[in-house]
């Protein structure tokens, strides 16, 4: 075995004589020390490097101090102007874990490095101490590395106050897999929302079908006007028809097919009304040998005797 692993059994039995020593005189030292301090090496070599340390430019260690226990609920006097079910002030567990909480405080400090991983050091009544792994992202020895480079992105900037690393997705219970993880992935205000709305959202393979076929119908409602213009007679239109199909034409409406028909209530004047592709099926839904219908009992010749009314 290397000496990294020798390190690493020697941490597994905390409750030997030697551990219990160096801990308890590290502990003595912690506590006089400010509660976030940069260290010149890491405490547990085997450890650090585990979570992705590396002795080399660019890798920064930071101790962090986090008081145990519960948090209280910051009011004045411990006074809670409210029911009485929500006057609880000592007993309020936080929703995170501490690691997470100093991986915060460390980030916050150093603004301009970026959170790679940390770890427990040590712990007395009062304290727990973590260490915490920071990446100089600018520095060239870190984007020149292509294992570690990935960090330099910028979606990567405060992972540890969006729950990206590994303590604060354990507080978020993605470290769990099957039936007790169905609803905290990708989040569970995400979840939430996922199963509470209706999504009225087109799928890729409608939309590239509903764009081809506004496409196909385009091009074909400008042609068909133009053959309605031929065979109705352009010199029997008013100016108001005309400029009326002129503009149809040119906006060319996307999945609506024209169709004409015959307003018994009102005679023989013809007035355009749009039908929706959408709905309908078989010989109807073809726009190439149904693009109009006409609701007459004139036949196409008659109409374009008649023109249209003014």
């Amino acid at each position: 075995m290397g000496a990294y692993k020798y390190l690493e059994e020697l941490h597994k039995k905390k409750q030997s004589d030697v551990v219990r020593f160096l801990l308890r005189i590290r502990c003595w030292e912690y506590r006089q020390l400010p509660s976030v301090i940069r260290l010149t090496r890491p405490s547990r070599p085997d450890k650090a490097r585990r979570m992705g340390y590396k002795a080399k430019q660019g890798f920064v260690v930071y101790r962090a101090r986090i008081r145990r226990g519960n948090r209280k609920k910051p009011v004045n006097k411990g006074i809670v102007y409210g029911k009485p079910v929500n006057q609880g002030i000592t007993q309020l567990k936080p929703n995170r874990n501490l690691r997470s909480m100093a991986e915060e405080r460390v980030g916050r400090k150093c603004e301009g490095l970026r959170v790679l991983n940390s770890y427990w050091v040590n712990e007395d009544s009062t304290y727990k101490y973590f260490e915490v792994v920071m990446v100089d992202p600018a520095h060239n020895a870190i984007r020149n590395d292509p294992r570690i480079n990935w960090i330099c992105n910028p979606v990567h900037k405060h992972r540890e106050l969006r729950g990206l690393t590994a303590a604060g997705k354990k507080g978020r219970g993605l470290r769990q897999k099957g039936g007790v993880a169905n609803k905290t992935r990708p989040s569970r205000r995400a979840n939430y929302k996922r199963r509470n709305s209706i999504s009225l959202a087109v799928s890729d393979s409608r939309a590239q079908q509903l764009s081809c076929t506004a496409g196909v119908a385009q091009t074909l409602w400008t042609a068909s006007a133009v053959a309605v213009f031929l065979h109705l007679g352009l010199m029997q239109l008013g100016r108001a028809q005309l400029a009326m199909f002129s503009m149809w034409a040119s906006e060319g409406v996307c999945n609506l097919f024209v169709e004409f028909q015959t307003s018994h209530s009102r005679g023989r004047q013809i007035q355009p009304s749009f039908t929706s592709v959408q709905g309908q099926s078989g010989y109807r839904s073809n726009p190439v040998w149904r693009m109009f219908q006409w609701r007459t009992c004139s036949t196409a010749m008659q109409l374009a005797g008649q023109g249209f009314a003014t």
